[in-house]
């Protein structure tokens, strides 16, 4: 959920960020979009029954179901990440804050963002939605756009994409022969 905290950190403290890299976003501008309807079963699950039967339970449920028609093994990879994790039990009330809130609730601010912005997205990510990043992409005065080879399709080029996109940019960005603003004040 880093594009929503580092969309959140630039809007609330300007001065404090040279530049962004939003991944795949999950959030524009409301709380619980339906996306991450999951988000908050899965938390329920994980209190309730812990990892491994939390689990088991999840993928039964409707929003698995959901996810899985939407993208192939979507809704695996979302149960892999979300109860395959260290700690999982006690990570059920972030799963919940983060579903509950949003980066930025006026999109009107997003104009106001300075700093160079790239926005990475990939098809077949039901979590993810490709239009979000889009979204973004068009907002944000200073924003590229890169798309990703999507993660069920190959992770590996999702993320050798992924390196190259960020690196190019960084290098474009923050080189010494890329064209410096003046200080804020």
């Amino acid at each position: 959920m880093g594009a929503g905290v580092a969309l959140n950190l630039a809007l609330r403290y300007p001065r404090r960020v040279a530049g962004l890299v939003l991944s795949r976003p999950a959030w524009l501008d409301s709380p619980m979009p339906g996306n991450l309807k999951a988000y908050p079963v899965i938390a329920r699950l994980l209190r309730e029954h812990g990892a491994e039967q939390g689990r088991e339970l999840f993928e039964g449920t409707e929003e698995y179901a959901e996810l899985e028609r939407a993208a192939p093994r979507a809704g695996h990879s979302l149960a892999s990440s979300q109860f395959g994790r260290s700690r999982a039990r006690e990570f059920a009330a972030v799963l919940e804050s983060l579903a509950g809130d949003a980066p930025g609730r006026d999109r009107a601010q997003w104009r106001e963002v300075r700093a160079p912005a790239l926005v990475l997205a990939s098809r077949l990510d039901p979590t993810h939605p490709h239009s979000y990043a889009e979204i973004l992409a068009r907002t944000l005065p200073s924003a590229q756009f890169a798309e990703l080879t999507p993660k069920i399709e190959d992770e590996g080029r999702h993320a050798a994409d992924a390196q190259v996109a960020i690196a190019g940019f960084l290098g474009r960005v923050f080189s010494p022969a890329a064209p410096k603003e003046a200080p804020r004040r």
